[in-house]
């Protein structure tokens, strides 16, 4: 074979190798870009419909509606500590939890300890260890008493008969008038004081968990949380930084794949 054939071969050769090894780097790279697009494909669609719901969040009352999940709760840190402590009056809840008091719903500022609450007419009277807090049926509260409209605190415990209610003392039980300005000690052998115990029940639980968190949070503010990512904490920023520098790569690569095709594979 003479030098010229030769080297003809030569080169040929290591073009054929220049040209499989192009076509590795693209078959590469196409296969990158492919990924990189289904890796960001998640975090675009969430951003995406987000943005979609917010645009719309006053044609679907998102203003005055309220998500309540225990999940979100904790995530804003709105969850009271502890375990409530309360009993069922005729169907109303009323319950002490992490220094909050609820009322069918409606949260009261109150000192002291939970006594016991018992039927005021159509509202409540909530009693603590040192307080009265007196509701009439729609929760509005008609007075609060301290210590100097009561028996000596601290108040041990409430019950209620037919003649009105009696809330007891270190000196024993006393029975107060209907229109709570007057007192009297009396003989209360035969009386049994309220209950006072750890709400159990699952679904009271999720109510009064709402109760305590003002109803929830605001589903606007969820969405434009999680949208702006907000409600991944310190790691939201990071986590859009991460989606703004793939989409930029995704669309470079894909600007360079569409050049690098063959004239007869484009549109």
């Amino acid at each position: 074979m003479g030098h010229s054939a030769k080297h003809k071969k030569n080169k040929t050769r290591h073009k054929g190798e220049a040209h499989s090894g192009k076509k590795r780097k693209q078959r590469l790279s196409r296969r990158g870009h492919r990924w990189l697009g289904l890796l960001l494909a998640l975090p675009l669609t969430w951003v995406l419909l987000t943005g979609v719901v917010l645009n719309h969040a006053d044609d679907w009352g998102l203003e005055t509606r309220k998500v309540s999940s225990s999940w979100v709760l904790n995530a804003y840190g709105m969850s009271p500590e502890g375990q409530p402590k309360g009993l069922d009056v005729d169907g109303v809840w009323v319950a002490e939890w992490d220094g909050v008091f609820l009322v069918d719903g409606t949260s009261h500022s109150l000192n002291g300890a939970l006594r016991g609450a018992v039927r005021d007419g159509d509202g409540l009277t909530v009693v603590t260890d040192q307080a009265v807090l007196r509701v009439d049926a729609d929760g509005e509260v008609i007075e609060t008493l301290g210590e100097l409209s009561l028996p000596i605190p601290p108040i041990l415990a409430v019950t209620q008969t037919a003649e009105g209610v009696y809330l007891k003392n270190t000196e024993g039980w006393h029975l107060m008038d209907s229109a709570w300005l007057n007192f009297e000690l009396v003989d209360g052998k035969d009386l049994s004081p309220q209950s006072v115990e750890e709400v159990q029940d699952a679904a009271t639980l999720d109510t009064l968990r709402s109760s305590w968190a003002g109803g929830g949070v605001p589903a606007s503010r969820l969405v434009l949380d999680l949208h702006a990512g907000h409600f991944l904490g310190a790691f939201g920023a990071y986590f859009y930084d991460f989606v703004a520098l793939c989409t930029l790569v995704l669309i470079v690569t894909g600007v360079i794949l569409f050049y690098r095709k063959p004239r007869r594979n484009r549109g």
